[in-house]
């Protein structure tokens, strides 16, 4: 087997797979944790940050119908994985640790490289010119300014039909992390709990 047949076969199990590995990062970084106070408070406001912004993307999807391309998709290809990686930062403040930091750095980056190479290219086969021009129009992960402001003048930021989806995930966001942060905090006491209250509906809310 030649070695980009292998990776392709690697790429298409990471991404099958990847809410086993988020779930994995997750843990691993609670078990390296040294909390403090203050970055489990930072920590919890990155992780809605992230949340709000996976709630925004889910909703301008349809799977297999079209190519989403408006709202959070008129700034960047994979608004979902960027979405991801800041929940994952948000777990990294919450661990307080520099080998829990490169864990999930290294971990993460591997997982999201090859699953961005898996999607880029099945979109490609599933749209095939569209999906040229949009990605040589919009960057991957990191957005620029002028897409930024041409999102935000076009008035398209949360439509109609996406406004109860979104209200309702942050809702349910919420409702999670006190739910837990209670229940956690009962019986690991109130160090870990947080960290274990902002990595719990991170991974409810990344599956």
């Amino acid at each position: 087997m030649r070695f980009s047949e292998w990776l392709q076969s690697v790429e298409i199990v990471v991404y099958r797979r990847r809410p086993l590995l988020h779930a994995v990062v997750y843990l691993g970084a609670v078990v390296l944790s040294k909390p403090a106070d203050l970055t489990n408070i930072v920590a919890a406001v990155v992780v809605v940050v992230g949340a709000l912004m996976r709630i925004w993307a889910s909703s301008y999807i349809r799977k297999n119908v079209e190519l989403a391309t408006e709202g959070p998709y008129a700034v960047v290809r994979h608004p979902l994985y960027l979405a991801n990686l800041v929940i994952f930062g948000g777990i990294a403040l919450a661990a307080n640790n520099i080998i829990a930091t490169a864990f999930i750095a290294v971990t993460v980056g591997l997982v999201y490289w090859l699953t961005i190479r898996y999607e880029e290219r099945y979109l490609r086969g599933q749209f095939g010119a569209a999906y040229d021009d949009y990605a040589a129009r919009v960057p991957a992960l990191v957005p620029f300014l002028a897409q930024i402001r041409a999102t935000l003048r076009t008035g398209n930021v949360l439509p109609r039909r996406s406004r109860a989806l979104t209200i309702g995930g942050v809702l349910l966001f919420i409702a999670v992390f006190e739910l837990k942060e209670e229940w956690l905090e009962h019986y690991l006491g109130t160090e870990f709990s947080t960290v274990w209250g902002v990595a719990i509906p991170a991974i409810i809310n990344s599956l």
